[in-house]
């Protein structure tokens, strides 16, 4: 995992000063060299970790004859690209090369041949054309700033605001979909003039026009159908085990996050079963000693007991969600809806003790495998009534972190969803459901007004059909901005450690595979996510296979805000910064400390304290210009500059 910058001046020359200044900002990401080069009216800069056997064997960015390139990438379908690239079996190739030959062979159509995670840019000084593209699922993250007279690119924001022609100014727009817990757009980050490359995106930069193209898009009208649940649970295994194998390309130590949830010992089981190196698989566990509602340790011992690990442990419940603020501000640059990202931070540190680079994570299989809750709405709507009462049942008896009644179940998973659009708006309505500024006293009401508050978050459902079938509830969650945004805090936090985070569960080929599934292979009497059980009922314990409850965080986020912080928390909400006293209520902001200092404050006030506290945090830093302020952090390498101009 490593770092690119790039900056074109569409109307002079680039400086190599200027591409060095924006790479030196992130020069935390670049323990194995950093680099920049210059041609005319471009300039790119890297920062190189190298976690890939053949990272070494080329310096970027690359220049050639007609083309100046770098790359953040892993590609997994490799020997795929060699065939149909025409590249000898028996010549050491990157991964860089590899997508630069796909460029030059299909120019602005590569993306569409490339398997993996990567975030590349390529200037095609014959065309005078700048090219960059984002993986499919968002993996790798990828900003920019563009007008009249300059575009820039950068891994990181901190790179491109500390360019002088951008200011910084903060979104109030996403303040206010922040503070309200609606912020899941795809594109506008916390700054104005500053935007994320969406997933699966391509943009075309020339002298007068910068354009974007998405090169790929889930399908939710596909469905399979293989006949049998065997031929389902083979084929999952299948992709599954190539999705963990291929992230585990690079020299080992290589290691993986065990929670004892079955995403993250699904990942792990696999990764020992099918590795190729004689050494341990390391994990790397959250326990909670004095939160036993939080901890798994019984879980993830069964795991540990099944193959070649090596474990390491950390406490999760030492420190709080406010204890590194200022260093993950610094890292996600902005504000930022990680509540666990502290423990995560102390994880991370942890592999990087190892000296291990590659970490394995089972993030969020929930949303790529799905739950399958849905089908229980496709059982009634097709008159299988003892399907269904079995289902009802089974479900009421899942404690997913709540145990739901048969009464709920039926509301949750067969009425609502099967009820007309007017009875479902009309319940939302006589609820408050409705409305979001009503539904969220802590935002200032004029406030909300000023920024068409409740007409973004109107827009920003609009873009989901009703979710009446399995499918279609599965298709809106993979659509949402929260998951990308959710890989790239990760991708920031790791990196500053110098440790590369891998997602088999957002392997394209597992999420197409996953979404075109029956409803009958997610939702099964026997658990939810079942083709995922059976399909490794061989490598998985059977206390996780058969598990279908998960531990909640929420005591140790709710203990780690109010006591192991509770003096930083006051003394971030008790003086606000001026920008954010005007977004704020200050009666509820009053009534909720209130209720968090005299009696058991519920887990929407504790959100709420979460978020103004981060959001005081970060504005105060944006008045008094700390925003590019590094924490102390390891020593890197030093920049090398090189002029290619012709």
């Amino acid at each position: 995992m490593s770092a690119i910058t790039g900056l074109l001046r569409l109307r002079d020359r680039v400086s190599g000063k200027e591409i060095e200044e924006m790479n030196r900002v992130l020069n935390h990401r670049g323990p194995d060299g950093v680099e920049t080069k210059t041609r005319g009216p471009a300039g790119f800069g890297h920062q190189s970790l190298e976690t890939t056997p053949e990272a070494d064997s080329l310096t970027l960015p690359v220049h050639d004859e007609t083309y100046l390139f770098t790359c953040d990438a892993r590609i997994d379908n490799r020997d795929e690209l060699r065939s149909r690239l025409a590249i000898e079996a028996n010549r050491e190739v990157s991964d860089a090369e590899l997508i630069l030959a796909a460029y030059d062979k299909w120019g602005e159509r590569c993306p569409e041949a490339l398997l993996g995670a990567f975030a590349f840019a390529v200037w095609d000084s014959e065309a005078e054309r700048l090219f960059l593209a984002r993986d499919h699922m968002g993996v790798k993250p990828l900003y920019y700033y563009t007008d009249e007279t300059v575009f820039a690119f950068a891994t990181e924001m901190k790179a491109l605001l500390a360019r002088e022609f951008i200011d910084g100014t903060i979104n109030q727009k996403r303040v206010g979909t922040y503070l309200v817990g609606h912020d899941d757009q795809k594109e506008q980050t916390a700054y104005d003039e500053l935007y994320r490359v969406p997933p699966a995106t391509a943009m075309t930069v020339e002298s007068h026009s910068v354009s974007k193209q998405t090169y790929w898009e889930l399908d939710p009208s596909r469905e399979l159908h293989l006949g049998s649940d065997e031929a389902y649970t083979e084929q999952f295994r299948e992709i599954f085990a190539d999705a963990v194998r291929s992230r585990m390309r690079g020299a080992p130590p290589i290691g993986t996050t065990l929670s004892g949830g079955l995403d993250s010992s699904s990942v792990a089981c696999t990764a020992a079963h099918y590795r190729t190196f004689d050494e341990p698989v390391h994990t790397f566990s959250l326990v909670f000693d004095d939160l036993p509602a939080c901890d798994e340790r019984e879980y993830i011992e069964a795991v540990l007991r099944e193959g070649s690990f090596e474990s390491h442990y950390i406490p999760g419940d030492s420190k709080g969600p406010l204890s590194y603020l200022d260093e993950i501000l610094w890292c996600a640059d902005g504000p930022f809806a990680g509540t666990n990202m502290f423990m995560h931070r102390d994880l991370y540190r942890s592999v990087a003790d190892q000296n291990v680079r590659i970490l394995l994570e089972g993030v969020d299989g929930d949303s790529v495998v799905s739950h399958g809750f849905r089908y229980l709405a496709e059982l009634a709507s097709s008159g299988r009534l003892l399907s269904l009462a079995r289902a009802v049942k089974a479900a009421s008896e899942f404690e997913l972190f709540e145990q739901r009644s048969i009464r709920q179940v039926l509301w949750q998973f067969v009425v609502t969803p099967l009820a007309p659009e007017s009875g479902r708006s009309l319940w939302r309505r006589v609820r408050g459901g409705e409305d979001v500024v009503a539904n969220n006293p802590i935002i200032d009401k004029a406030f909300a007004d000023r920024i068409g508050l409740r007409q973004m978050i109107e827009q920003s459902a609009s873009r989901f059909e009703p979710a009446r079938t399995e499918r279609q509830f599965h298709y809106n969650q993979l659509q949402n901005g929260v998951q990308p945004r959710s890989l790239e805090l990760a991708n920031k936090v790791a990196g500053y450690y110098g440790v590369e985070p891998r997602f088999p569960f957002f392997d394209k080929r597992l999420v197409e595979f996953c979404l075109a599934l029956p409803a009958s292979q997610k939702f099964h009497v026997d658990g939810t996510r079942i083709v995922l059980r059976r399909s490794l009922s061989d490598i998985l314990p059977d206390a996780i296979e058969s598990r279908t409850d998960k531990a909640s965080s929420a005591e140790n986020l709710k203990q780690g805000l109010l006591r192991r912080n509770g003096e930083k928390l006051t003394d971030l909400v008790e003086e606000l910064p001026d920008p954010l006293e005007s977004m704020i209520a200050s009666t509820e902001l009053a009534r909720v400390r209130q209720s968090a200092r005299e009696q058991d404050p519920t887990l929407d006030e504790i959100m709420t304290l979460w978020r103004v506290a981060v959001l005081s945090r970060w504005m105060s830093d944006n008045q008094s210009d700390e925003t590019n302020s590094a924490p102390a952090g390891p020593k890197r390498c030093e920049n090398h500059n090189i002029d290619v101009s012709n």
